[in-house]
């Protein structure tokens, strides 16, 4: 038989010749490698895997309550200066309050940046003050816009009509 004929193995004296072990079924040792590590360019595994499990932290309540409340807060707030009887009887004083308010926002949002720079080393972490910081920018902008809406609509009317008396 000869080397090319895929169907038949050479025999023990051709498998010698070129590079076979005893075996004539084995796999030619010109294939083998001394390591691992000769094989590819990265020199073997890595110590670490990619995807290794990090330590999982503990969700922080107050941190939750805090991210969660705190836009809420100021949303009735806004809401309820820019709709009821302070806007109608002075609507400065009803500005200054949503402008406090804004500067609490404004706050926030230091505190988000200086946490994305680095800066805050407490365990809430850059992601929480971040979504504090946008959370509390909507809930404000939305009662400023919300509550306009429902004073112009319904609460005006209503407080022109009851002091015809």
């Amino acid at each position: 038989c000869c080397i090319t004929c895929p169907t038949q193995a050479p025999s023990a004296t051709n498998a010698m010749d070129i590079g076979y072990n005893s075996n004539a079924y084995e796999v030619p040792q010109q294939f083998y490698q001394e390591s691992p590590q000769a094989y590819g360019t990265l020199g073997g595994f890595p110590e670490k895997p990619f995807f290794a499990r990090r330590q999982k932290r503990g969700t922080n309540i107050v941190t939750t309550v805090f991210a969660l409340f705190v836009p809420f807060i100021i949303f009735t707030t806004v809401f309820a200066v820019m709709s009821f009887i302070v806007q109608w009887k002075s609507p400065q004083v009803a500005l200054a309050i949503c402008g406090l308010v804004f500067v609490i926002v404004l706050a926030l949002g230091y505190l988000a940046v200086d946490s994305m720079r680095g800066g805050i080393q407490d365990g809430l972490g850059a992601n929480w003050y971040i979504f504090t910081f946008l959370s509390s920018f909507l809930a404000w902008s939305f009662g400023i816009t919300a509550g306009g809406a429902n004073f112009a609509r319904n609460m005006q009317p209503f407080y022109d009509v009851y002091n015809l008396n």
